[in-house]
């Protein structure tokens, strides 16, 4: 059995564009669309996989199998929640988000819709499409069957899995190819995720356990300088959650946010550093600023660094951080830190700047 691609092509093309698919995916749709002959085969004769009724040893094709596969996951994860939905009359209100390599571009975005078109004619369900340009190693490309590869026992453990994530977030390749290196991993670890994300953090639990004994203070007087980084936080917090929908979902946009962020916040606190130290109205303002801004940088980390901000929220004594909000709040005073949690020790390891 096969499908006629012409038949549909006016569906594909809408569905692509309504999708907001990435144009390189586009452009693949009209090279398959312009062809002479646009059929690809539906089933085809194995031994393996669901057989096709009425025709003897031939089975439904893989790829035709997931396209519905996903609708029925989506009718069981219904029924895990108490949801009464059905495989076989979707809802218009359902969100189909595919993650996949630029190679199986042909599949998710034009045989998919395709097939729901011919099966399904009235669904009218919202597809989004994330894809992945190919990734290299040391400018060549991974292949486990020469062992030019990462392996994970050889890379991963507790101390690296936060750091490699946020780096391959930071150079996924999202428009072209880009490459993985250790050397630049290793710099990245040594001079991004411990020289300055850990740093900073460090400072600030290390100046309120010397100031405050460890207990959060309350806001005091707001100075211009003080708003103005309020608001850079909310602008911060709004575009992170931009990089995250799923019509604009970009892991490198992300991370981009995420350490501008952080530069942000060591800027901040080296400006203010000597009004801290007062701890008068104004440096109590610093200190709560300063946590608020943490208490953000957790939540962006939450879909970046999952196990980092799941010590750093409860370091932070706080575990909704770990639940999305654009919005940065301060951090209630009177809030015991932790910051065993989120350091080796039972304190900073490293004192405040002064």
């Amino acid at each position: 059995l096969e499908i006629d691609l012409h038949c549909l092509a006016d569906h594909i093309r809408s569905h692509l564009e309504a999708s907001q698919a990435p144009p390189r995916v586009c452009e693949l749709a009209e090279r398959v669309l312009t062809r002479v002959e646009a059929k690809f085969p539906i089933t085809h004769p194995s031994n393996w996989g669901l057989p096709a009724t009425g025709l003897a040893d031939q089975v439904i094709w893989v790829w035709a199998e997931m396209a519905f596969g996903f609708l029925v996951g989506i009718e069981e994860l219904g029924r895990q929640i108490g949801q009464d939905w059905d495989s076989q009359i979707p809802s218009d209100d359902w969100e189909i988000v595919h993650f996949f390599g630029f190679d199986n571009s042909f599949y998710h975005a034009i045989l998919y819709p395709a097939l729901y078109a011919a099966a399904l004619p009235t669904w009218q369900g919202k597809i989004s499409y994330v894809v992945n340009e190919f990734y290299l190693l040391e400018n060549k490309k991974f292949s486990t069957s020469r062992r030019h590869a990462i392996w994970g026992k050889d890379i991963l453990t507790d101390e690296t899995v936060d750091p490699l994530r946020l780096f391959l977030s930071q150079t996924r390749p999202e428009v072209a190819r880009t490459n993985f290196s250790r050397a630049d991993y290793d710099r990245f670890r040594a001079e991004v995720y411990e020289g300055k994300l850990m740093a900073w953090l460090g400072d600030i639990f290390a100046a309120v356990e010397h100031d405050w004994q460890g207990v959060l203070p309350d806001a005091g007087d707001w100075t211009p300088a003080h708003i103005q980084f309020l608001d850079s936080l909310n602008s911060a917090g709004r575009n992170f959650e931009t990089s995250m929908a799923a019509g604009h979902f970009s892991a490198r946009r992300a991370a981009r946010i995420f350490l501008q962020l952080l530069e942000d916040c060591q800027d901040f606190s080296a400006a203010q550093s000597r009004q801290r130290q007062n701890r008068d109205a104004r440096g109590r303002t610093v200190t709560a600023l300063e946590f608020s801004a943490a208490g953000l940088l957790c939540c962006m980390a939450a879909a970046l660094m999952p196990r980092f901000a799941g010590r750093l929220a409860a370091a932070l004594g706080m575990d909704h951080l770990l639940q999305w909000s654009a919005n940065p709040v301060l951090l209630p005073a009177g809030t015991r830190l932790k910051a065993e949690a989120l350091f080796a020790s039972a304190s900073p390891p490293i004192a405040p700047h002064r």
